[in-house]
């Protein structure tokens, strides 16, 4: 009968290389399926805290769009449009990633969320992608500014106590 010595090496590189292939697998089901898997989860807030207008009040996260990863004549930025019009949301947060590197990643998908409903404050915080050093944003222009003169995204905002 042949026996084979394990030595530590060899079962350290092979526990090694077995480690090594779990955050591969979650990049690739990532990249070939995930991407499209969103996850719509509905949670009720209940709190004392809260003011009697916050009651019913709709709100819709969204983060990491990354909409620089989809070719122009997919269907994935029309297919979240749709799930979030479906909630029917009085107030959007975007927080953060809207795009890979560059803000004109975004424009090919801009009319698309434009169809987004114009609840009574949007707000988008960026997210590492959005606050780069590896990239810089000279022509960015936000809702409310001019071409070419970068903005400060709020850091907070407040909502009114009768919202609602």
């Amino acid at each position: 009968m042949w026996t084979e010595t394990y030595t530590r090496f060899r079962f350290l590189s092979q526990l090694g290389l077995a480690l090594a292939a779990i955050p591969f697998a979650g990049v690739l089901y990532g990249i070939t399926k995930g991407r499209r898997n969103f996850n719509v989860a509905r949670v009720t807030v209940k709190s004392a805290k809260l003011p009697a207008g916050f009651d019913g009040l709709r709100v819709v996260q969204i983060s990491d769009m990354h909409l620089g990863s989809f070719p122009t004549g997919s269907d994935i930025v029309q297919r979240g449009v749709d799930l979030i019009n479906a909630e029917q949301p009085d107030l959007i947060l975007f927080t953060g990633d809207m795009v890979n590197d560059y803000s004109e990643e975004a424009e090919p998908w801009l009319e698309k969320l434009s169809a987004l409903p114009p609840a009574s404050a949007n707000s988008a915080y960026s997210g590492n992608h959005g606050e780069s050093d590896y990239a810089r944003w000279e022509q960015c222009s936000r809702q409310g500014g001019e071409p070419g003169a970068p903005q400060e995204p709020p850091r907070h905002y407040r909502v009114p106590a009768d919202a609602g």
